[in-house]
């Protein structure tokens, strides 16, 4: 997997995945752009197999914001394990950048370590670095991390900004 899950196009990603083998990934950073904030509504069944991140720095990806499996996330993630190391300086973070109301993560193992990248803007700040979602409107239920996530502002092993109606639970 070369690319972040319905990173084109605009609107929402509404299928049922299942994940049948261990998988080695290098996400792609996305921008502002309304075309590359997809909605993922569907479900995203992990089946207990790894993702493990490659290729992560900014030398080989190009990009060192909004990393991540998916943008936003309406629908579940559930039964995933996620691997390796990340550097990026926003909004960064494993399974998504933003778990939307209504969006599910549950049962999901984080390994993933997130540094900041070399060579950023001079100025910007790390932030937004988390083990499962960036930002949180949803749920995140029985999660574990055992990642080191470092940032400047905003840094969490389970997720960096939590919001009105969201919740953690019987995560570690």
């Amino acid at each position: 997997m070369t690319a972040y899950l319905g990173s084109t196009g605009t609107g929402t990603f509404d299928k049922n995945i299942k994940l049948e083998a261990d998988v080695e990934y290098t996400p792609v950073g996305f921008s502002n752009s309304a075309a590359q904030q997809v909605k993922f509504t569907g479900i995203f069944e992990g089946n207990n197999k790894k993702i493990t991140y490659v290729g992560t720095s900014a030398e080989e990806t190009g990009a060192t914001a909004r990393m991540s499996l998916f943008f936003s996330v309406s629908g579940t993630v559930r039964n995933l394990t996620t691997a390796g190391e990340i550097y990026g300086h926003n909004r960064v973070a494993p399974i998504c950048v933003e778990l939307s109301t209504g969006g599910l993560i549950e049962n999901c193992t984080n390994y993933v370590s997130i540094s900041p990248a070399a060579g950023t803007i001079v100025g910007e700040v790390h932030r937004y670095t988390a083990g499962f979602a960036s930002v949180n409107y949803g749920s995140i239920i029985s999660c574990v991390n055992y990642g080191n996530i470092t940032g400047e502002e905003y840094a969490s092993g389970i997720t960096s900004r939590m919001y009105a109606g969201s919740k953690v639970e019987n995560c570690i």
